[in-house]
């Protein structure tokens, strides 16, 4: 029988963290279609490694979503490191079906929203260009994540400063995000054109949204300090 897990964009933990709304999260389709499983189990492991660090532990089911909150506050066990693997078990129609998912612990965590729905909803004359669904696009939404968590974290070292605990503006990343998955979607099509105007909307959108970011130096939860300022703070993503 034919399955496979959902692709999603490459997925990250954050360090030091309970991961309570980032966490893993898969998804079993069987021939074509997302199943809704019995049970589930993750199982993690180190890069590079195939003895576990988190032995077989239930996740959440929710419909065909399956989640899991790592827990990385056992820094010593999960520091700042890419490739770890969560295999996870997933009981289905009476089988278990086992699914491999690569991910990484990082410092800054980037969430952004970004659909093929949206993008149409953006430039409609994008239909026709790529193919269609969320699945289709994974490719390039993992590498517009990479992109933006690197000029964040460009962002938090520029200077020799240690900016930590900013207060990120989440819309305004995923709409920057947007601009540039569309400005890559059309450069595929050799519309130049296009590319430039996305590409500037891109970059002048994460640069206003960059610079403009409040942080919580007192860890309180509300905002301190002048808009885009410079502070020594705490990270906390």
């Amino acid at each position: 029988m034919a399955y496979e897990s959902k692709r999603t964009h490459r997925q990250k933990a954050l360090y030091n963290s309970a991961n309570a709304t980032s966490p893993i999260v898969a998804q079993l389709i069987v021939e074509g279609e997302k199943a809704t499983p019995t049970s589930a189990t993750v199982t993690v492991y180190a890069p590079g490694n195939t003895t576990a660090i988190l032995e077989a532990t239930a996740m959440t089911v929710t419909g065909t979503i399956l989640t899991y909150p790592l827990d990385t506050t056992t820094v010593a066990t999960f520091p700042l490191a890419t490739g770890y693997r969560a295999v996870v078990a997933v009981t289905y129609g009476g089988e278990i079906y086992t699914l491999e998912h690569i991910f990484d612990v990082v410092r800054a965590l980037v969430q952004m929203d970004i659909t093929y729905d949206q993008l149409v909803a953006l430039d409609s004359s994008i239909e026709g260009k790529t193919s269609v669904g969320d699945e289709a696009l994974a490719p390039l939404i993992e590498k517009c994540h990479d992109v933006i968590q690197t000029a964040i974290e460009a962002k938090i070292v520029r200077g020799e400063r240690l900016l930590e605990n900013y207060i990120l503006d989440t819309s305004g990343v995923s709409i920057a995000g947007q601009y540039w998955c569309l400005a890559h979607l059309f450069l595929a099509a050799k519309d130049r054109e296009l590319f430039d105007l996305y590409y500037k909307l891109f970059g002048d959108l994460l640069g206003e949204v960059l610079s403009s970011m409040p942080y919580d130096t007192g860890q309180s939860g509300s905002e301190s300090g002048d808009l885009g300022g410079l502070q020594q703070v705490t990270l906390k993503l």
